[in-house]
């Protein structure tokens, strides 16, 4: 009786030193926190085209006198462009798929901007922009987006391809992982204009 006594005695003892010796442990080494700030400089404009990366500094955003808000992001050597849209821009959500009764839309021109990449509805796909901040004092915009775009497949001279059954194919292509930071925006409302 008198061992069983000790032994319980003993892990209790146990247990009190081990729940107390790391209560108040300090942690050591570098952890990441997701505070909501983009891990880009200010004016960058980033995302993931497929499997390839998207990256520029040459971004622009204009507010038109009917808060219709576009920002662009082109990288010269490649031609490659991605344009946002959308109407009564302001801190929050947005859907950006195309067709949908707004003038909301997610854009990638390739090459060719006469056949572009489009979240277009109609197709089935969407698209949406997360704005976390809309200075119009400063003139500074920064969020994240994502789109699908699609578009009817052409050949080398522009010419529509088809499948067997002769209709048109078409491509589509993910644009993921999208953000700016602190992209300038020209407000074309002499008046102050557009809604923050």
């Amino acid at each position: 009786m008198k061992i069983l006594k000790y032994a319980g005695r003993t892990i209790s003892l146990l247990l009190f030193f081990i729940h107390f010796s790391c209560v108040n442990e300090p942690l050591e080494g570098d952890f990441t926190q997701d505070d909501g700030v983009l891990n880009i400089e200010e004016g960058e404009f980033r995302a993931n085209v497929g499997i390839g990366d998207f990256s520029t500094g040459l971004a622009e955003g204009v507010l038109s006198n009917t808060d219709l808000l576009t920002i662009t992001g082109t990288v010269p050597d490649t031609g490659e462009s991605i344009v946002l849209t959308i109407e009564n821009p302001g801190v929050g959500t947005f859907n950006i798929t195309a067709g949908l009764g707004t003038q909301n839309s997610g854009v990638y021109i390739e090459t060719n901007p006469e056949n572009p990449f489009v979240s277009d509805g109609t197709f089935g796909v969407f698209g949406q922009l997360n704005i976390t901040e809309f200075d119009i004092q400063n003139l500074k915009i920064t969020g994240t987006f994502s789109f699908t775009g699609v578009r009817f497949a052409t050949d080398a001279a522009g010419n529509p391809i088809v499948d067997v059954n002769g209709d048109q194919v078409i491509e589509n292509e993910d644009i993921t992982n999208g953000m700016f930071n602190k992209i300038s925006f020209t407000n074309e409302d002499q008046g102050g204009g557009g809604t923050p």
